[in-house]
């Protein structure tokens, strides 16, 4: 099988994929583990996917900041 080159876009949407992952890895090691299970048991009854879940959660806290 031949490699594929890897374009500058490609590149950077891993990039600016990678940073969001981090902050929210980041915001979830702030939270306790209640805040936790409230956003993991929202996530499983299918309220929304946890990545989503968790950037919501994200902006509402900066927002009352």
């Amino acid at each position: 099988m031949r490699e594929q080159p890897v374009s500058d876009t490609s590149l950077s949407r891993t990039t600016e994929e990678l940073e969001l992952a981090h902050a929210r890895y980041e915001y979830l090691r702030t939270l306790n583990p209640q805040q936790f299970k409230v956003l993991y048991e929202r996530n499983v009854s299918g309220e929304g996917r946890f990545d989503d879940l968790v950037d919501a959660d994200r902006q509402q806290k900066k927002a009352a900041a």
